[in-house]
């Protein structure tokens, strides 16, 4: 327990919800997997820069939005009198949240499995949008979009810099919006 009144042991806190610690631990010391840093993205096949854009970035996307979501409500909810910045933030990140949501499933059903689908074409493939610029110009004004929104999330949080009484719920608010944003 991270927020506002924690102060457990990661021993307690394994204990609560019935983790092994030693298990914790081995997993935040293991080495990083290999996540493509050896793969040089600007020649490889396009199918496979889809799969691995789903496999990496979407599952972590898809994982912390929901995070973000959750702590931007309860930080607001619980900071937003003493940091009213917060709660300016607030309808910027949910939004952002959602519009991020829905931008990952269009790559998800639409974009992508059309990019499968020509690299592993013999032939033409056409798809429900006339010319794949279609999409792709969509997904670039949503990508847009997003970087405003992370632009105003930065000027409203000084850069992403916890002020000194936050709790570490609204560290880890900021901390994975700024691990959202890489």
């Amino acid at each position: 327990d991270y927020c506002c009144g924690g102060r457990r042991n990661l021993g307690d806190a394994c204990a609560k919800v019935g983790v092994n610690p030693t298990t914790i631990i081995a997993e935040l010391e293991a080495p990083a997997r290999d996540l493509g840093v050896h793969t040089d993205w600007r020649v490889a096949p396009l199918g496979t820069l889809a799969q691995h854009i789903l496999d990496v970035h979407h599952t972590f996307m898809w994982q912390e939005l929901p995070r973000i979501e959750q702590l931007m409500k309860k930080v607001a909810r619980v900071h937003g009198e003493g940091h009213p910045e917060l709660l300016e933030m607030e309808p910027v990140v949910l939004g952002m949240v959602d519009e991020l949501n829905m931008h990952l499933l269009k790559e998800e059903r639409v974009l992508f499995p059309y990019i499968q689908a020509l690299a592993t074409a013999t032939g033409p493939v056409s798809g429900p949008f006339g010319t794949v610029l279609h999409p792709i110009s969509m997904m670039n004004a949503e990508h847009e979009d997003a970087g405003e929104a992370l632009d105003t999330i930065h000027r409203l949080s000084d850069q992403l810099r916890a002020p000194e009484d936050a709790c570490g719920s609204y560290r880890a608010l900021y901390a994975t919006l700024s691990a959202v944003e890489l």
